[in-house]
């Protein structure tokens, strides 16, 4: 069948965060020792709009300090530390993302980066643009206008784009983005053969989210 035929790729979700805190450098580094293929990070920005890797948008659950990221600087962030899964405080500090995005650059391995919602697609081009990042990134997208969007500012980078049925793939396919930028996420679960053929038969990639 076409996936024995197909290399699969592995993809970790906030980095590989096993034994560090999720969207670390570390949980990065930790992806790249254990031979994942590509890593998903959290893109949010701070007060002085430095974009860093975050998740949510409270400091509480993820590091030592508490409140919205966005009511502090990046400078002011660096009095906390990352905690761990089991809530164990570490020596890691929030990364930025340009200093992750070199860090892939260096080690060749591939980003997908999911904007929050304090963040716009231009701010994150711009940076990668500037850093000459463009072969290490993919942008996430969860519907239709963010996918033209993303688009519109960055024709020559790879999307995630959702394909969870066929009704949101009739639409991509009726937009201006062409197939050749197109990951097509098809969710969280196992969607019908006929999906995948008909997704296959185009020539874009599948990402299948498990959980």
């Amino acid at each position: 069948d076409e996936l024995s035929r197909d290399q699969i790729l592995v993809c970790a979700h906030r980095a590989y965060h096993k034994f560090v805190p999720e969207n670390s450098l570390a949980s990065v580094q930790q992806a790249i020792d254990a031979k994942i293929d590509i890593v998903e990070v959290d893109v949010n920005t701070t007060k002085d709009g430095i974009l860093v890797l975050m998740h949510d948008n409270s400091l509480d659950r993820t590091t030592t300090g508490t409140g919205k990221l966005t009511n502090y600087t990046y400078k002011q962030l660096q009095q906390f530390n990352l905690v761990d899964d089991f809530g164990t405080e570490t020596n890691f500090k929030i990364p930025r993302l340009k200093d992750v995005l070199l860090f892939a650059k260096q080690n060749n391995i591939v980003l997908t980066l999911d904007k929050k919602r304090s963040v716009d697609y231009k701010s994150i081009v711009n940076l990668v643009n500037q850093l000459q990042a463009q072969d290490q990134v993919v942008l996430i997208t969860y519907d239709i206008q963010q996918a033209t969007e993303a688009y519109t500012i960055a024709p020559h980078l790879l999307l995630s784009v959702s394909a969870r049925n066929t009704k949101e793939l009739d639409w991509l396919l009726h937009s201006k983005i062409p197939t050749q930028n197109m990951l097509a996420f098809t969710g969280t679960r196992l969607s019908s053969d006929s999906l995948y053929k008909a997704i296959h038969k185009l020539g874009i990639k599948t990402i299948l989210g498990t959980l």
